[in-house]
């Protein structure tokens, strides 16, 4: 039995879901079909925090691999020695090199979020790209918030802010294929719409990245 489950979320993205799945079954068939799950939620639309959570409960190892849809598995892709840092360490998350841009910090109403290359005053890190191993049992009692249909990743990290042990290796990597077919662009823009309302939810009224200043 594998100690760790695959898991995907994917909308309206044949082709990248396809194309990961074929890098899954170059490195790591043995993982094929049981310890990697899809949530194609192309016809139904919950979202992928919904699709997250529902993945989450029906894994059944002790980690899942927490990846995006456009995502390619290569030979730095090891699964093993992700494993080997959950053990080898308290962290509850452990992200890793995925070509993404997460450099610096967010301030939030004057609260610093710190991001890969800042770690905060614990020696940990508050934000992460979301592509990362976690144990199972931490994502069951901290999930996404499903009535974010996208726009999740941030409300995730600041929901669970210090709630969350967060690690991060560049000792394993992945490659992103972004892929934007068709509409995908418009249900991508809904992440702005959805990301506000959270903002408003908990009364945030700024948040800052660099030049990027967002307000609500």
């Amino acid at each position: 039995m594998k100690r760790t489950t695959i898991i995907t979320h994917t909308f309206k993205r044949p082709e990248a879901i396809k194309a990961l799945t074929e890098s899954i079954a170059t490195y790591y068939p043995a993982y094929i079909p049981d310890y990697f799950l899809v949530n194609d939620d192309t016809d139904k639309d919950n979202g992928v925090s919904w699709g997250r959570n529902f993945l989450i409960s029906q894994a059944q190892t002790e980690f899942v691999l927490c990846i995006d849809d456009d995502f390619i598995f290569t030979e730095n892709t090891n699964i093993e020695k992700l494993e080997y840092l959950m053990d080898t360490t308290d962290y509850d998350i452990i992200g890793f090199e995925c070509g993404s841009d997460y450099l610096g910090s967010f301030v939030i109403d004057g609260t610093t979020v710190h991001q890969v290359s800042q770690k905060n005053q614990q020696g940990n890190y508050d934000y992460i790209p979301q592509i990362f191993i976690a144990r199972r049992e931490v994502l069951v009692k901290h999930p996404w918030d499903p009535t974010l249909k996208i726009g999740e990743h941030f409300p995730f990290f600041f929901e669970h802010l210090g709630k969350i042990k967060v690690g991060y290796t560049n000792e394993v990597s992945i490659l992103h294929k972004h892929i934007n077919p068709g509409n995908y662009k418009e249900y991508r823009k809904r992440g702005w719409d959805y990301g506000k309302e959270y903002m408003r939810r908990k009364g945030i009224t700024k948040k800052i990245r660099g030049k990027l200043i967002i307000e609500v």
